[in-house]
């Protein structure tokens, strides 16, 4: 099995859910033959990350900013994904590759990347040629996407209005669209869980759709200790990202209080990059710390993890990775949604401030409750969502796809 790995960034460069989500397919690949990666940069790199690619290639880029995009998308009629990493070089590099070197497969991660669709059949469009040795074209939906604008959308009692609710509004009808024309040209398309197949489903059901789960490295998280006594309530997420921000937002004014009330000491430590909310001073009780290389001295020092999206979708590692490590978790039905699907997850899934605000506050004052849900939730992660597991439910796609291509 040798697939060609296209991703706006090195997916082992730094954290971030679209990146953790791609490294166990990667890493299954690997193992079962080989792995090469195509990607854009630079943009927030470790120092000398390691990877198991048998070749990297990066595409330098300058990315448009949201004006230029904007712009774009009102020449276009596409959505503003489709400008994120939008490159001619890129297209380029891919038929480059393409026509040099047999793949099996070429994954494509994510939506913004969907423009490379076109240039991939392209280049594969040859009179004659021997349709059973093309590459499999596999896009992976992080969630259904138009989803996402969706619920934003309709969440304007949370302070979604105006401008920002007219422009979610508009994004999802074209992004619709643009998943309705897109999903259909692709071999395969995978996606997080079964909320998100179906609306992809009934977006596009000529598509050929299929669930592979994110996964956690679970190896790294079971290290981290036993919940502490100090009161701290960590959340986890890039805070540039709409859905973050508003659970950030909602936490922050309308949670915090009344969780204050019943703990006064309690601390929120929020970790990840991106504009800090607007928050009063509380004497040191919140946080910022901007982005970590590492989120597991974090996950040691919580007692708690809170993950309140009101919005979103795909499945949260977020909540996986706060699992992994031995926490119980506070979070809402749109956080809980691919995990606790049927209600087995061992999770605190609440949707009112007040509501969340005392699930918070029973973990933060009951030792038995944090140690309990915490094992609890550690062992139904290992289970279901370890990245090993998640690889080979990768690799079963993949492979019977390309048997079915080959009978075909």
């Amino acid at each position: 099995m040798k697939v060609l790995f296209v991703a706006p960034e090195d997916p082992f460069a730094r954290d971030g859910g679209a990146n953790l989500r791609l490294r166990p397919f990667v890493e299954a690949v690997a193992t079962a033959g080989e792995a090469q990666l195509l990607t854009l940069g630079p943009r927030h790199a470790k120092a000398a990350p390691t990877a198991p690619f048998a070749s990297v290639e990066t595409v330098m880029i300058r990315r448009p900013g949201r004006p230029t995009r904007l712009l774009r998308t009102l020449l276009t009629g596409e959505p503003d994904i489709a400008f994120r990493s939008r490159s001619a070089r890129m297209a380029t590099a891919l038929h480059r590759r393409l026509l040099s070197e047999p793949f099996d497969a070429v994954h494509l991660a994510g939506l913004q990347l969907a423009y490379l669709v076109q240039p991939f059949r392209d280049t594969l469009a040859e009179p004659g040629g021997d349709a059973t040795r093309r590459p499999l074209l596999l896009l992976d939906e992080l969630n259904a996407e138009y989803v996402v604008h969706q619920r934003l959308a309709a969440s304007d009692e949370d302070g979604v209005a105006g401008w920002r609710r007219a422009y979610s509004l508009a994004q999802m009808a074209l992004l619709r669209r643009y998943e309705r024309r897109v999903l259909p040209q692709c071999d395969i398309v995978t996606c997080p869980g079964a909320a998100d197949l179906a609306s992809l489903r009934e977006l596009a059901p000529k598509a050929n759709l299929a669930v592979v789960a994110s996964g956690v490295g679970i190896e790294a998280l079971a290290k981290v200790p036993a919940p502490p006594n100090n009161p701290i309530a960590l959340f986890v997420g890039d805070l540039d990202y709409r859905p973050n921000r508003q659970a950030a937002e909602w936490l922050l004014e309308q949670v915090a209080p009344a969780v204050w009330e019943g703990v006064p000491e309690a601390r929120f430590v929020f970790v990840g990059p991106g504009r800090r909310p607007d928050a009063r001073d509380t004497g040191g009780r919140i946080t910022f710390t901007g982005y970590v290389d590492d989120v597991a001295p974090h996950l040691a020092a919580a007692r708690v993890i809170v993950a309140p999206l009101r919005s979103g979708g795909g499945i949260k590692l977020k909540v996986l990775e706060g699992m992994a490590a031995g926490r119980a978790v506070v979070t809402t039905p749109v956080g809980a949604e691919g995990i606790s699907d049927n209600g087995e997850a061992p999770l605190l899934v609440t949707d009112g401030a007040p509501e969340f605000a005392a699930a918070v506050v029973a973990v933060l004052g009951d030792d038995d409750l944090a140690a309990g849900l915490g094992v609890r939730a550690r062992e139904f992660v290992g289970d279901r969502f370890g990245g090993r597991e998640i690889g080979r439910r990768y690799l079963e796609v993949l492979r019977g796809d390309r048997a079915g291509a080959t009978d075909g």
